[in-house]
């Protein structure tokens, strides 16, 4: 009940500040826009409607560069190291060798500033201001709101108007808490930060496991104690699900393949508040994991639930989506045509894939699945 009047308070703040804005531009529109003149309303319309179009994409991406900058100043003050920046599916990041530009996007998101937080022995490291970053500074910009209302009615008010209000419904949305079935926003970030010491132990060890395989660290070399929650509280918090799944990952690729699939079978068996998504996420890793080591009796019935079906649409250009294909191509459907196809979408992904050891991991299993196939014998 408290989760859904949240939702509904978030949606009437957003359309309600969104049909504000949109009724002030239009009135603002109406005194400056000057088009050719063609007598025809449909020529006039589609002409206003494109250059509307072409005039807010830019500032769009604007503000999402000058949002993920202001987490970016956030982190830094904090302390924090840089592993990558992206606004849309451009995305900077630190390897070893240095700073590279790849290709990435994640549903739901126009971009990520991804950085790892000091490394304490509490969990009490500094994390507002990283959290709270792009949300302040997107509602710093929209100040200039107050600059437009004191303009003469031209272009550069529209402008201003179309930056100021674009600032704001991006403070809105990002700043009020909320979270949606793939990612949560900057606003409930800080907020569950703030009140659950699990939770900041947990994103804490995240950020600092993908800091290292970001930089070409495979999960099999990183501390212990990276995937283990010491806070007392971990037992009433989600997100002891995301590292656990992690830890069993971490196991399996140790060599310690019994004990992770065990964890990840009690994972997926408990009644704890594993989100829809993750919980998805560990169906098919489980079935990844199948198709790799029992083929001949794996169970592929989670292929026709809805929502996987909808998870494996939404993320079918990731790395683990398309290698998962790969092996169900032919290992099980034995499909060569198919795993060719695959194969070179697979090939083309990893080729701008922002995190190196996924990209080795990737290619150890594809050797693996090629072998398999070939009947050649294991290690």
């Amino acid at each position: 009940m408290k989760n859904g009047l949240l939702k509904v308070v978030y949606t009437l703040v957003l359309l309600g500040a969104a049909f504000w804005w949109g009724l002030r531009f239009g009135a603002l529109l109406a005194q400056v826009y000057v088009g050719p003149s063609w007598n025809n309303f449909w020529l006039e319309t589609l002409f206003e409607s494109t250059s509307l179009i072409l005039l807010h994409l830019p500032l769009y991406l604007l503000v999402v560069l000058l949002h993920e900058f202001g987490h970016l100043l956030g982190g830094l003050w904090s302390g924090y190291h840089f592993v990558s920046f992206r606004v849309g599916n451009c995305v900077l990041v630190r390897w070893d060798e240095g700073l590279v530009w790849k290709r990435f996007s994640l549903m739901g998101t126009g971009g990520q500033c991804i950085m790892a937080p000091p490394v304490r022995s509490d969990d009490q490291f500094p994390f507002l201001r990283y959290h709270l970053g792009g949300p302040l500074m997107n509602l710093l910009l929209s100040l200039v709101f107050f600059l437009a209302l004191e303009m003469q009615p031209s272009v550069w008010t529209l402008l201003l108007w179309s930056f100021g209000g674009l600032n704001l419904l991006s403070a809105l949305a990002n700043g009020i808490p909320w979270k949606g079935k793939v990612v949560a926003n900057d606003g409930w970030n800080a907020w569950n930060l703030s009140k659950n010491p699990a939770a900041r132990e947990v994103f804490a060890k995240q950020m600092l496991i993908l800091e290292a395989m970001t930089r070409g660290q495979q999960l099999r070399a990183l501390p212990a104690d990276w995937f283990r929650i010491e806070s007392e509280s971990r037992s009433e918090n989600s997100s002891a699900a995301s590292l656990a799944f992690t830890r069993a990952q971490y196991m399996i690729d140790k060599g310690e393949e019994q004990a992770g699939i065990d964890l990840l079978q009690s994972l997926l068996e408990s009644k704890s508040s594993v989100p829809s998504f993750e919980r998805t996420t560990m169906q098919l890793f489980k079935l990844y994991y199948d198709l790799l080591t029992e083929v001949d009796s794996v169970d592929l019935s989670v292929l026709d639930d809805k929502e996987t079906q909808q998870f494996l649409k939404g993320m079918k250009d990731y790395p683990f989506v398309l290698s998962l294909n790969y092996a169900l191509a032919r290992l099980s459907k034995q499909d060569q045509a198919e795993a060719a196809r695959i194969r070179q979408r697979l090939d083309r992904v990893l080729a701008t894939y922002p995190t190196k050891a996924e990209i080795d991991s990737v290619w150890e299993d594809l050797e693996l699945i090629d072998r398999i196939a070939a009947g050649q014998p294991l290690d």
